[in-house]
């Protein structure tokens, strides 16, 4: 650590003498006013969450902040009261630090250093400035561009008529477009162009401002993907609800789920009864012909070989058509480019049904995605094992009605560098919340989680971001009405093109009625086994 012997060389040596000091200023005069954790000095400033923890952690290192009692994600950090007492001294570092950032020096080495590529044209379309940003984006150093017309244009002449709408409106312009990269791939960019003026607002050049955007398309392409899939769930538990006829059900389920065409078919199968040994197709629905399942426990009969290879062990398989597994099956998966997702559908450690769904060609598979696929296959697990078992169930004083089925999903994306959160529809309900009753933070979430959880819950977070790696947790919510709720909350970090955390992915699942009816089907099939027994003994 840096050695300094008082307060004015050490300000002067994080402030000025370093760089992040503008940032350093900004944190300590919010926390000034009041107490904040990390995460919302992130919101409050528009930074990476990793950025702020690092001038936190330096700020800390040096004396002038105290952190609260309590340690971990909401920990909250206070001024020292040796910077409280002497603040002017900062005030007086901070005012040398703005004369700093308004030279020309500066300025050159911001636009510099900035993510963003800066490109400056002459009206000629001429380049005439090229940051070290449009080099990494766009691959071209500023030797091969300087004096030439700007590269990144699939149409060259598209640059020609935004420059004159510019010069004739005297207003920027802000699009997107699908550019070209050095080597000649495409890449999708954000693009702000606008007039670089003299004193007298005559034009004299042009900025051109590109980012990257391709990643937030992903991103954003996948939050629509998967509040498709999410809809589809939610129905199939409205039919979970509403159907008693197992097969029908089944039928309807797959039905659902392939019509969002997100997969290439879909197909369930189930024991026809508890003490059969074969897995049976009782709902189909897409490209590949239903053909007949009669697959047993121990992995052979009739059926595709991925269904009896999952059947006998147990676990969910991902399949691309090149596996063992697929030698000598006649689905052609390989020769048609699907990939498949096997789930087993088991309880109390035993198989009573496999859940399948074949991928379109080229379609990623997200992580999020086989966990909504996972826990609608338990929903149809524990609705077969209800109508199964009828006449047990009927026993049991109505505790096991359809209505314990009405499972809810939902999913947010946290994005780490601005702290803003977007979510889906159904979040809300999860939480306990109207319909546009509070607007989300991450702060909000957390603030729900019941007090016993809550260590868990963020330290889930803190190991996704250091880590970089998924998380997987089960934990209660208290709601409003002091019930308590379970939640599934499975999550995966972002990265962005500097292999940095970007967001924070997760689906959420409301599983308190999964969670008593698998405590009341235990009972109810212990009772059935013991029966059986008495009945095979007397």
């Amino acid at each position: 650590m840096f050695i300094v012997s008082t307060l004015e060389q050490t300000l002067s040596h994080l402030v000025l003498g370093q760089k992040g000091g503008e940032n350093r200023v900004l944190i300590i005069e919010l926390l000034r006013e009041r107490p904040y954790n990390t995460n919302q000095l992130a919101v409050c400033l528009r930074l990476n969450y990793r950025t702020v923890k690092h001038h936190i952690d330096v700020l800390r290192d040096h004396g002038l902040l105290t952190p609260s009692s309590s340690a971990g994600y909401g920990e909250v950090y206070f001024l020292s009261s040796e910077l409280q007492q002497n603040y002017d001294i900062l005030r007086d570092i901070a005012s040398k630090l703005k004369s700093q950032t308004t030279s020309r020096t500066f300025l050159r080495d911001f636009i510099e250093q900035t993510h963003d590529a800066v490109m400056i044209v002459d009206e000629e379309e001429q380049v005439v400035f090229w940051n070290r940003s449009a080099e990494r984006l766009l691959g071209y150093s500023d030797n091969e561009v300087l004096g030439k017309k700007i590269p990144i244009f699939n149409d060259p002449e598209s640059l020609k008529l935004v420059i004159k709408d510019i010069a004739e409106k005297n207003e920027a312009r802000v699009q997107e477009i699908i550019g070209k990269d050095k080597s000649g791939n495409p890449i999708d960019l954000e693009i702000s162009i606008d007039g670089i003026t003299d004193d007298e607002g005559n034009i004299l050049a042009y900025s051109i401002l590109a980012r990257d955007i391709g990643l937030r398309k992903r991103n954003d392409e996948r939050l629509r993907y998967l509040h498709v899939l999410l809809t589809a769930i939610n129905d199939v538990n409205q039919l979970i609800n509403r159907e008693s006829e197992v097969d029908i059900l089944m039928q309807k389920a797959a039905d659902r789920i392939n019509s969002t065409q997100l997969f290439a078919d879909v197909s369930i199968g189930l024991k026809r009864d508890l003490d059969s040994n074969s897995i049976v197709l009782v709902g189909h629905s897409g490209v590949h012909g239903a053909e007949p399942w009669r697959i047993t426990l121990e992995g052979s009969g009739e059926g595709p070989n991925c269904v009896k290879s999952t059947a006998k062990s147990m676990k969910t398989t991902i399949v691309n058509g090149t596996e063992e597994e697929c030698v000598g099956c006649n689905r052609n998966c390989n020769h048609e480019g699907h990939s498949s997702l096997i789930i087993p559908m088991e309880y109390l450690g035993s198989p009573i049904g496999v859940f399948r769904v074949c991928f379109s060609p080229g379609h990623g598979i997200y992580r999020e995605e086989i966990s909504l696929l996972e826990e609608v296959s338990r929903d149809l697990t524990l609705a077969g094992i209800r109508m199964l078992t009828e006449g047990l169930l009927a026993e049991s004083e109505g505790r096991f009605s359809s209505a314990l089925f009405a499972a809810r999903s939902g999913a947010w994306d946290w994005d780490l560098k601005t702290g803003e959160l977007s979510w889906s529809e159904g979040l809300e309900r999860i939480f306990g919340f109207g319909q546009g009753e509070i607007r989300f933070t991450h702060d909000i979430l957390l603030d729900r989680v019941h007090i016993e959880d809550r260590r868990k819950v963020a330290d889930s977070i803190d190991a996704c971001l250091k880590g970089k790696k998924e998380f997987d947790i089960e934990y209660r919510i208290v709601w409003p009405d002091d019930s308590i709720h379970w939640i599934r909350e499975a999550g995966d970090i972002l990265l962005d093109q500097d292999k940095e955390p970007s967001r924070i992915l997760a689906v959420v699942s409301d599983i308190t009625k999964r969670k008593a009816l698998e405590s009341e089907l235990r009972k109810a099939l212990n009772k059935a086994q013991a029966q059986n027994i008495g009945a095979a003994n007397s």
